[in-house]
């Protein structure tokens, strides 16, 4: 059974634009775009029609759209054959589907120890 917070979304809905930065202690789900950095506690979800033009810190990142940006992830970075990214990328774990696309470099580091410390900080900066 999953956790309560698995489930519990903020979502940027199809034909919604956010611009600006976007900072959340639980999830994200992008149908829409974000013109601006992301960072979230949790695990983002980018889907077909989502696009985030900016950098993206997150605890695991999933995939469909597209990015353009570079990425920071602790845990696992997922990209479906839609994705597409533009832009470096930053995890401990990578799964690249067939038909993904990405153009950048990537650097696969142990970001576990003080990740999640890190990206609060980020958080705090963005902020404050």
């Amino acid at each position: 059974m999953k956790k309560k917070e698995e489930y519990n979304f903020s979502i940027v809905s199809e034909n919604s634009v956010i611009n600006g930065d976007f900072i959340s202690e639980s999830n994200l789900r992008v149908d829409g775009k974000i013109k601006g950095n992301v960072v979230v506690l949790g695990r983002i979800v980018i889907g077909k029609k989502g696009f985030v033009e900016g950098d993206i810190t997150s605890n695991e990142l999933d995939v469909e759209g597209g990015i353009k940006g570079n990425v920071k992830v602790e845990k696992k970075i997922f990209l479906a054959p839609t994705a597409k990214i533009i832009g470096n990328i930053r995890t401990s774990k990578i799964v690249i589907e067939e038909g993904a696309s990405f153009t950048g470099n990537c650097e696969m580091i142990d970001l576990s120890e003080d990740s999640q410390t890190e990206i609060k900080k980020e958080m705090k900066d963005l902020i404050y």
